[in-house]
C-alpha cells in the first residue's frame, strides 16, 4: 500500500537531499507529539507565510500592474489574523482537507493502485473549474463514484469533530499532519541510505494500516498529556501556572455574576457612601 502511494509523488521529489528529508521527519514527529499545544502559534505563522506567498504572486496571476510587496503584506496580515482569531474554524477546515486527502489516497490505493496516471497540464487560458474538470475526466474510471463519496464523508467528519470537540480536532489535525510528513520522509530516507530496501519490504496492507492508526493513537495520547490544563480560579497557583502554559489554554471563565452578589455589592457601596457622608458632616460641624 505504501509503495502504491509513493508512486503518486511527483518525479524527482524523492531525489531531494537527505538533510531535507531528515528535517521533514523531525518536523512531522514534532507536530504529531506537541503540535496541538502550540496550535494557534503554528497556524498563525504558517498562515502569514502562505498569505505572503499568495499575495506576492497574486498580481501576476491576475495580470495587475501593482507592486507585489503591498499585496504580499496584505495577504500575510489577513490570513494571519484569520488563523489567530478564527483558530477553531481554521483547524476545522484544515482537518477536513487533510482527512479528504487521506480518504482520496486510500480509495486510490484500494481501487486504482496498479493504474499509471499522470496529471494533465493546467491551461491558464481557461477557468479553474474547467481545469478541475479536465483533471477529473483524466482519473481512472474505477474511482467514480467512490472517490467523491469518500471526500465528502471525510470533510464532513472533520468539520463535525471541530464543531463538537475543539481540543480533539487540534490533536487529530496535528497527528494526521505529522503522520503525513513521516509517511513520505521515512521511505525517502530509507531509500537513500539503503537503495531498493523499500521495494524489498512488502508488509500486508492490514499491517501498514495497523502501524498507521497505532501511531495516530499514540501521538494523540502524547499530545493530550502535553495539552494545557484548565486553570481554576480558586487555586492560588493556577494563575502562575496559566501564565506559563502554551497558547490556547482553556482557562476557566471568571466567576459568573448573580443577582445575590450584585445586590450585596450594591449594599456595601451604599453603606460606604453613607459612612463617608456622615464623616464629612461631622467634620464640618
Amino acid at each position: 500500500m505504501l509503495r502504491e502511494l509513493l508512486i503518486l509523488l511527483p518525479h524527482g521529489l524523492a531525489d531531494r537531499s537527505l538533510v531535507l528529508w531528515l528535517a521533514v521527519s523531525v518536523a512531522g514527529l514534532a507536530l504529531a507529539t506537541v503540535g496541538g499545544r502550540y496550535s494557534r502559534s503554528l497556524l498563525t505563522l504558517a498562515a502569514v507565510a502562505v498569505g505572503a506567498t499568495i499575495g506576492k504572486h497574486f498580481p501576476a496571476w491576475m495580470e495587475w500592474a501593482i507592486d507585489s510587496m503591498g499585496t504580499a503584506f496584505c495577504g500575510a496580515i489577513v490570513l494571519g489574523l484569520i488563523a489567530f482569531f478564527m483558530h477553531r474554524v481554521a483547524v476545522g477546515i484544515l482537518l477536513s482537507i487533510l482527512l479528504s486527502g487521506y480518504a482520496s489516497a486510500l480509495i486510490w490505493v484500494t481501487r486504482a493502485g496498479g493504474v499509471s496516471w499522470t496529471m494533465p497540464p493546467m491551461d491558464p487560458s481557461i477557468s479553474v473549474p474547467a481545469n478541475l474538470g479536465i483533471i477529473w475526466r483524466s482519473l481512472p474510471p474505477s474511482l467514480n463514484p467512490s472517490l467523491p463519496f469518500a471526500i465528502m464523508l471525510a470533510a464532513s467528519t472533520g468539520l463535525t469533530i471541530a464543531f463538537l470537540w475543539q481540543r480533539g480536532s487540534r490533536i487529530l489535525f496535528h497527528s494526521f499532519l505529522g503522520a503525513a510528513a513521516l509517511i513520505f520522509a521515512v521511505p525517502a530516507i530509507v531509500q537513500k541510505q539503503w537503495p531498493g530496501a523499500v521495494d524489498r519490504i512488502s508488509p500486508s496492507p492490514w499491517l501498514e494500516l495497523g502501524i498507521f492508526f497505532g501511531f495516530i493513537v499514540l501521538s494523540s495520547v502524547i499530545q493530550w498529556l502535553f495539552m494545557p490544563k484548565v486553570a481554576r480560579q480558586d487555586s492560588p497557583a493556577s494563575e502562575k501556572s496559566s501564565a506559563q502554559d502554551a497558547d490556547d489554554a482553556h482557562h476557566a471563565s471568571a466567576m459568573t455574576p448573580s443577582f445575590g452578589t450584585c445586590a450585596a455589592t450594591f449594599d456595601e457601596r451604599r453603606q460606604e457612601t453613607a459612612t463617608r457622608r456622615q464623616r464629612a458632616f461631622s467634620q464640618e460641624s
